[in-house]
């Protein structure tokens, strides 16, 4: 599990720092976005209140990738402390606002998202541009569709 510790965040030993990204996280960073974001619609639909609306992979495809072009140098990485060029874990939004983020599938269930969207979304409310695809979201987190207008 990430622990915070006076020198940052510690994950079986190993010191871990949350910064901005870089350009040499560019290309990760889309990518992952654009990817997970279409491994999502082989599996469900998003719940918007107590109504199921179908998703058109295809129109996802050809709009993503221009909205994570736009906003991935609005996201926080986590970093090895002494190796900041290997990108762990990514989470693009700001104070109050969380747009998206990928945890690799083998760094999952350990806090890396919660320490990441602490850290960039900060302790408040925050709204989602979308809807959260995974069961429940956090319960200070709200969809907010009229941001989904600003991506």
């Amino acid at each position: 599990m990430l622990t915070l510790n006076a020198e940052g965040l510690e994950l079986d030993g190993v010191q871990f720092t949350i910064a901005p990204a870089s350009l040499e996280h560019r290309s990760y960073i889309i990518s992952t976005w654009v990817r997970g974001g279409a491994q999502l619609f082989k599996r469900m639909s998003l719940m918007v209140g107590d109504h199921r609306h179908p998703i058109k992979r295809t129109a996802y495809l050809e709009e993503e990738p221009g909205i994570a072009e736009r906003h991935w140098d609005s996201s926080y990485i986590l970093m090895r402390t002494e190796n900041p060029s290997v990108c762990h874990a990514w989470l693009c939004g700001s104070k109050g606002v969380f747009l998206n983020a990928y945890v690799p599938p083998e760094l999952r269930r350990m806090g890396i998202f919660r320490a990441l969207s602490a850290h960039v979304c900060g302790p408040g409310q925050v709204q989602m541009a979308r809807p959260w695809p995974h069961g429940n979201p956090p319960e200070r987190w709200h969809y907010n569709p009229y941001l989904s207008g600003k991506l």
